[in-house]
Order: structure tokens, then C-alpha cells, then sequence
């Protein structure tokens, strides 16, 4: 949950954390499946597993659990943004990142790096 993100101060556990829009024309169609695999997903536990670093990638199920790319990438590829053929475990956080220029499906595409600002001095009143 965010709240906890913020409460264990994780985000100090990186040197930037970017916001990436997507920008696409959502269909009724997209966001139902989306919807579904949100429903799926909710609540399952972080999990890189040493065959993942490996290189033993396969497809994982919700039961087992998702790194944060890998979560993002098998939702892109569930709504039809991501080739099916490369396994949600070859993405990593890079990959989503503006110097990867990732390939999206059809008009699809990943907007600009929006810098997250934890300083509360930063922050609007």
C-alpha cells in the first residue's frame, strides 16, 4: 500500500522514483481486463526469486507472486500493449524508463519521466 511505502520510508531505498503516463486510448474492452487482472493481482506479495536474476524466465502466475516490472509488463501484455512472446520476467524496472525506449503495441506509448518529490519543503501548501 502507498501509505506503508511512505510510513517504512522506502522510498529513500532509491535515488529517484518516476511517474510514466501511459498514453493510449482506452477501450471499454482494455480497462475491463485490466480491471480483472487488478481484482487477480490485489494483495499477492513482491516476489524476485533467484531464477528470475538468473535468467530463467517464464511466465509467472499471481499465486507465486510478481516483481514490480514484471507485474507492469503482464498487465501491458494482458491488454494487448506488450509482445506476447517475451516473458512479463525479461522486463525490468529500465525497461520502462525513457533511455530504454520501450516498444508499445499499436498507438501506445509511455510519456514523459515525472519526478516523485518526497521533500515535504517541496511540496505545495
Amino acid at each position: 500500500m502507498w501509505s506503508d511505502f511512505l510510513r517504512f520510508k522506502w522510498h529513500l531505498l532509491y535515488s529517484k522514483l518516476v511517474y510514466r503516463p501511459l498514453e493510449y486510448e482506452r477501450s471499454e474492452e482494455m480497462l475491463r481486463i485490466l480491471e480483472e487482472f487488478i481484482q487477480e493481482v490485489r494483495g499477492k506479495r513482491f516476489r524476485l526469486s533467484a531464477s528470475k536474476l538468473l535468467g530463467k524466465h517464464r511466465e509467472s502466475t499471481s499465486e507465486e507472486g510478481y516483481f514490480c516490472s514484471e507485474l507492469l509488463a503482464t498487465a501491458f501484455k494482458r491488454c494487448g500493449l506488450l509482445a506476447q512472446e517475451v516473458t512479463a520476467s525479461r522486463y525490468w524496472p529500465g525497461h520502462f524508463s525513457t533511455e530504454k525506449k520501450l516498444e508499445l503495441e499499436g498507438e501506445a506509448r509511455l510519456g514523459e519521466e515525472l519526478l516523485i518529490d518526497f521533500e515535504p519543503e517541496n511540496q505545495l501548501a
